[in-house]
């Protein structure tokens, strides 16, 4: 009985020692603690991020969503050609991009950053290009300046956070030698040029107008072309 006690003693003597010794990793005389050994085991989650234009579609905003074990992300910018440089450390999970030409193509990543320095893997690339020429409107870069094209100004404009509207009297387009069978097809062919794909088109019985619809879908952005007897109104929109 004695014996077995004492072997008993012995063997949680042995497994008390076992628990309270640093894990040695053999042959590499490396030293972890069993808490280290789970560090090494966290990874950090890659970004994945996603882009769009803001403030008129003069600035690039990148997005993320929050990466599990991450403190804060490093974001990069290259040209095109160009190697990436680091632009932004920050703790938020975007990033606005006011340092930028316009007409020149830009591409990001995001690295996550979690304790003691460890990093996740790139996340993906998105690249952005705010087009910006004599036939585009001033503050709505990368949409076909109706009036400009028409040689006609416009009678009113109405503007806010979201979008713009620009009104045009018909008989001064008319004045110009246009006919109104030929402004619709004019106008489109230079909205798909500027990247803008045809939606479709349906009559609005309240304001006696035909509305035509146009989208851009790498910035989210909508033109709508109504036209009735008074003349053409451009809507310019964000969409959702």
């Amino acid at each position: 009985m004695k014996k077995i006690l004492k072997t008993i003693c012995c063997i949680m003597l042995m497994l008390t020692f076992a628990v309270c010794t640093p894990l040695v990793e053999l042959h590499t005389g490396l030293t972890f603690t069993s808490s280290t050994v789970y560090a090494a085991s966290t990874k950090i989650a890659k970004p994945k991020i996603s882009l769009k234009y803001v403030n008129h579609y003069s600035h690039i905003k990148i997005s993320w969503k929050k990466c599990s074990g991450a403190q804060k992300y490093w974001v990069y910018r290259a040209e095109k050609g160009g190697k990436y440089k680091r632009i932004k450390v920050t703790t938020s999970t975007s990033f606005t991009d006011k340092s930028i030409s316009y007409n020149k193509k830009y591409y990001y990543k995001v690295k996550a950053i979690g304790k003691n320095g460890k990093k996740s893997s790139f996340s993906n690339i998105k690249s952005g290009l705010i087009e910006c020429d004599d036939f585009t409107y001033d503050y709505y870069f990368g949409v076909p300046d109706f009036g400009l094209l028409f040689s006609v100004d416009p009678y009113d404009i109405y503007t806010n956070d979201i979008g713009a509207i620009y009104y045009y009297w018909g008989d001064e387009i008319l004045d110009n030698d246009y006919e109104f069978d030929d402004i619709l097809p004019y106008y489109a062919y230079w909205l798909t040029n500027y990247g803008f794909d045809y939606l479709g088109d349906s009559y609005d019985e309240e304001r006696n107008t035909i509305d035509y619809y146009y989208a851009r879908n790498y910035d989210g952005v909508g033109v709508t072309v109504s036209f009735s007897l008074d003349g053409i109104e451009i809507y310019i929109i964000e969409l959702e």
